[in-house]
């Protein structure tokens, strides 16, 4: 992500005072904004509008858009300031899936990112998700390379697809390891078992 996240217009209950402010902000900004508002405290600041700045478009489509404490706000752009990019991808595309309300909720799934899978790009097929699911021991067992030749990996993926409640995203797809997201109807993989003898 970029230095600068969004940009803010914050102003009190009276309207008497606003401010423009890009965040995340230093302490000493922060202190400023407080002094130009008149106020000791910035959850005093009654409410803001967000405008995120140009380059994170997708941040702009998932961030919370309930009214929310302003001290939130703060917190959650400083944590998502400071990720890697691909945990920055990962934060982004839980967001898409939970589709928070509030800031709060977004701080949630990022206190819990830990929680979510982003598959790399080229998984992006039943076959390619049960071959890395084997491969990486995604479901918490081994399976032994001779018998590899003899799993269908087409029906093993989309039934595990469906149990681990894999989600389509802007970044790739994700899973949430403590608990699936809401899984659809059941595949039917009436056509045979996922293994042959």
């Amino acid at each position: 992500p970029g230095n600068k996240l969004m940009r803010l217009d914050v102003y009190l209950v009276d309207d008497s005072k606003s401010m423009r402010i890009s965040l995340p902000a230093t302490p000493m900004r922060l202190e400023e904004i407080k002094n130009h508002l008149g106020i000791t405290r910035t959850n005093e600041i009654a409410g803001f509008d967000t405008v995120v700045n140009g380059g994170c478009k997708r941040l702009e489509a998932v961030e919370p858009c309930g009214f929310d404490d302003f001290d939130h706000v703060l917190e959650f752009t400083a944590k998502l300031q400071r990720l890697s990019e691909h945990d920055y991808n990962k934060a982004l595309s839980a967001m898409e899936v939970e589709g928070p309300e509030e800031y709060y909720d977004a701080l949630e799934i990022l206190d819990r990112l830990n929680k979510y899978v982003l598959l790399p790009r080229n998984v992006n097929t039943p076959w390619d998700y049960a071959d890395y699911g084997l491969r990486k021991e995604l479901w918490g067992f081994e399976t032994p390379e001779e018998l590899r030749d003899f799993i269908d990996y087409q029906k093993l993926g989309e039934y595990m697809m469906w149990e681990d409640g894999v989600r389509e995203t802007e970044s790739g797809w994700l899973i949430r390891t403590d608990q699936p997201f809401e899984r659809g109807p059941e595949p039917t993989l009436n056509d045979g078992p996922a293994m042959t003898m």
